[in-house]
């Protein structure tokens, strides 16, 4: 194509090569501020340009367009002119993918090149597929996977909002790949199909999909830091190994949580270099990045940088907090409109400064009108143009193929976000209400439990000062102020009694009692509850149960009533259910739900024997400090949070795993029973390996013999060794049937397992692949010492494959005496191999030979 030549061999200007425009254009006070690349750099990519490469990049950049424009004294026209010639037609043009938020990455031709790490293998590979759906958030690489799967014509490629909007656009055949970037649930119940995937952030319950998930980001960033390493210039700001050291610590923080949003923060290292983001944080540089493109954004409309480039962050930030109070999730793309009317207040209706401008020109003196101006640059100006300053300066871009407008790059949104949350949670009670209404609340609950877990008991009396009320948020606002005050309390927060009676009293009159017990006066969705079990019916009961406990001992007037034994269980039931995904060794008042269910069953005059089981860690910790541990308390059917909270509760009482397994094990050897699943010392726990290991190990192994202890349910691999000796000591026969324990066993106890009883048939197979020259010489060693019948064994088991290495080691052994019964036995393993023509016969045919001859 050469236009590039073409155009400096027209030039006014003396140019005399490309080496030489890249220079110019960078001295030009036009080039883009914070997108300067290294001259040499420039220089290759106008040399690409020039041959018609990557022409997508400089399209993208009108600024640049202008700034060659002007050092090459021609018409913006004849550069646009040649863009398009060079473009060619727009199906070629969606093939080639610019990542705009590394800017100097050199463009990604979907034809010739397969996406960035980070998007799930068989989402590409349409023949895998059936019925599948990629859960996959904004941020995750859809449109690059559907504009991919077009490119190489795989796939039909159908973006829309809503399935419902899809489904009418779907090809009658083929493979379909569907992009749904809203979040309403997809309903796909009477859509028969096969080949078809469907990429959103909302699962269907259709259980004929198969769901794929996105890969972690830690798992991916090294792959694509490298992978973006051979698309930049050599001599930029990006440093491979620290960008990758900062995406993977960024992954920990939240930050980064998809291809999306590290692609941005990879753009930030490209753009500023990692040592300021290393100085000043990711934080600040996104801050940075957002003032710049604003300042920009403004040059380039003809005007100048006003309010909105100096407060950019703050007005995303301020959009965030909005989006947090809605029912659109903030990553969801939405209308421009829709940006415009979550504007907050204070910034709307402002008045038009080009209109004001304009009349004190007319009206007043130079010098006024100058004053006025220069005081006018400070306002925030109206809603309208908040959004439109967003969309020129690319943070609020096109989602996908779709005509909305989503917050980038996505590290900025992150960022954004995670300020407005934060915001949220470190404000007054008054600002509670509508995010606890909104689509995702738990960020909120946590935030502020984790307040009063720290201390902070006068956000609580803040809570008391807001007006009773009838309103949604009033009421919602209230409830939290409960829930934290309960559970704050059980963890071991110090809250007044004053404030827990006084929030006693206001959620005594929101109470709602319903057939299972009480409930909140506002209930979260199974859809929000099920994610965060703060927001569970549990929770807030076991809130309600804590504030019960702390104000037992106040006036009867003031005293909420305990609930007897049998509601007390039906309470416990939902405290349960609602443990599930709870890491309750590390969660302050799930652990203390444990203790208090055990301090409420010592309140009865007489126990009975029915134990809870959120009682049963108590119950069992008890019995064995008082001497008084019997089997059938062991013997209980126990939940997975119980066996944590046992284990838990017993380190912060002293009581050592070997006091409680050895007790445990000393008990169930004097009962007549066998180990029931689900009781203490079932093994299918978690924590069974370290139960087993801290046991009396002469106990364990005379339970499995005795069959009273499944042997093929133990978690062999991850027995201690000297455990696993003692088994296959004492109870090998059941241990070495097991193909869990053949797998795992330590070569340090292949020995005792060859040299000790029967070995079942199986078990010589698995020993070999595991350890081929310890069960070799276990033969020789049986051959040797005339043990007939293990040889026996041994041989008769051996696989085909170890043939030749047995046959090495017998044709040095001189105990084969003639007549002998080994000798016989010898002769006979050797003449089966030959005749089934096993690998290495002809080494055992010739040993034959030697034992058969006369000498």
């Amino acid at each position: 194509m050469r236009w590039l030549s073409q155009l400096i061999a027209d030039s006014p200007v003396r140019i005399r090569s490309l080496g030489g425009l890249a220079r110019l254009a960078l001295a030009h006070p036009g080039w883009p501020e914070g997108a300067k690349p290294q001259e040499r750099s420039l220089a290759s990519l106008l040399s690409k340009l020039d041959r018609g490469l990557e022409l997508d990049w400089l399209a993208d950049r009108p600024e640049i367009q202008g700034v060659l424009a002007d050092v090459l004294g021609a018409t913006p026209a004849r550069i646009a002119e040649a863009l398009a010639e060079g473009l060619g037609r727009e199906e070629t043009r969606r093939a080639r993918i610019r990542l705009e938020d590394v800017s100097f990455a050199a463009p990604l031709d979907l034809h010739a090149e397969p996406p960035p790490p980070g998007i799930p293998g068989e989402v590409l590979v349409p023949r895998t597929w059936g019925r599948a759906f990629w859960l996959a958030p904004s941020g995750s690489g859809r449109s690059l996977a559907g504009a991919y799967l077009e490119a190489r014509g795989l796939a039909s490629w159908v973006p829309a909002r809503t399935f419902a909007e899809a489904r009418d656009r779907l090809p009658a055949k083929g493979p379909v790949f569907v992009e749904l970037w809203g979040h309403e649930s997809v309903d796909t119940t009477d859509l028969d199909r096969e080949g078809i995937c469907i990429a959103g952030p909302t699962a269907p319950e259709d259980g004929r999909y198969a769901v794929v998930r996105s890969p972690p980001p830690r798992s991916f960033v090294a792959a694509l830091v490298r992978w973006l390493a051979a698309r930049l210039p050599s001599d930029g700001r990006f440093d491979p190994e620290r960008a990758r050291a900062l995406l993977e610590r960024e992954c920990e923080s939240g930050v980064v949580d998809g291809l999306g949003s590290a692609l941005g923060l990879a753009g930030l290292v490209d753009r500023f270099g990692p040592d300021e983001l290393a100085t000043r944080g990711v934080a600040n540089a996104a801050e940075r990045l957002v003032s710049e493109r604003l300042a920009r954004a403004a040059r380039e409309s003809g005007t100048e940088p006003t309010w909105i480039a100096k407060h950019g962050m703050e007005v995303l930030v301020r959009l965030a907090h909005g989006a947090l109070a809605s029912e659109e999730a903030w990553d969801a793309p939405r209308s421009f409109e829709s940006y415009v009317a979550s504007v907050p207040p204070e910034w709307k209706d402002r008045i038009d400064v080009e209109w004001l401008k304009a009349s004190l020109e007319r009206a007043a003196a130079p010098r006024t009108v100058r004053e006025v101006e220069r005081a006018l640059r400070e306002t925030s100006p109206g809603a309208f143009r908040v959004v439109r300053s967003l969309e020129r300066a690319r943070l609020l871009r096109k989602e996908g193929a779709g005509h909305e407008l989503s917050v980038a790059p996505r590290v900025v949104a992150r960022i954004a976000h995670e300020r407005a949350k934060t915001a949220v949670i470190s404000g007054s009670p008054e600002g509670w209400g509508e995010v606890l209404l909104g689509r995702s609340p738990e960020f909120l609950v946590r935030g502020v439990l984790a307040r009063v877990e720290g201390g902070d008991d006068d956000i609580l009396t803040e809570a008391l000062d807001l007006p009773e009320s009838e309103s949604a948020e009033s009421i919602a606002a209230t409830e939290l102020a409960f829930r934290v005050a309960g559970l704050g309390r059980l963890g071991g927060a110090d809250v007044s009694d004053g404030v827990l009676s006084a929030l006693w009293e206001r959620q005594n009159r929101l109470m709602i009692g319903l057939d299972d017990g009480p409930h909140p006066r506002i209930p979260y969705p199974d859809s929000v509850a099920k994610d965060e079990p703060l927001l569970r019916i549990g929770t807030f009961r076991l809130a309600a149960l804590s504030v019960a406990e702390a104000l037992a001992g106040h006036a009867p007037e003031a005293r909420p009533p305990l609930p007897r034994r049998e509601e007390r269980h039906r309470l416990f039931d939902s405290i349960l259910e609602a443990l599930p995904g709870v890491d309750v060794r590390g969660t302050r008042w799930a652990l203390a739900a444990f203790e208090l269910a055990g301090r409420s069953r010592q309140d009865e005059a007489e126990l009975p024997r029915a134990v809870h089981p959120l009682e049963w860690p108590t119950v069992v910790l008890d019995a064995l400090e008082a001497g008084r541990l019997e089997w059938r308390q062991l013997a209980a059917s126990v939940t997975a949070p119980g066996m944590t909270a046992l284990l838990s509760l017993g380190d912060r009482r002293g009581v050592t795993l070997q006091r409680l397994a050895g007790a445990a094990f000393e008990c169930f050897d004097r009962a007549p029973y066998a180990i029931a699943a689900g009781s203490f010392l079932s093994p299918e726990w978690a924590e069974s390996a370290a139960i087993l290991a801290a046991s009396p190990a002469p106990l364990v192994s005379k339970a499995i013999r005795c069959d009273r202890l499944d042997a093929s349910r133990l978690p062999y691999e991850a027995l201690p060794p000297g455990l696993f000796r003692e088994l296959v000591v004492n109870a090998g026969a059941r241990v070495l049937r097991v193909p869990a324990a053949l797998r795992t066993i330590p070569l340090d106890v292949v020995p005792l397992a060859l040299a000790g009883g029967p070995l079942p048939p199986e078990a010589v197979r698995a020993l070999h692949d595991r350890a081929p020259d310890l069960v070799i010489g276990a033969i020789v060693d049986a051959i040797g010492g005339g043990e007939v019948e293990r040889a026996t064994l041994l041989l008769s088991n051996l696989p085909e494959s170890a043939t030749e290495a047995l046959v090495e080691k017998l044709d040095d052994l001189r105990l084969l005496a003639k007549e002998s019964l080994p000798r016989r036995l010898v002769t006979r393993f050797l003449h089966e191999r030959v005749a089934r023509r096993s690998p290495g016969f002809r080494e055992a045919l010739g040993l034959l030979g030697r034992l058969e001859s006369p000498d």
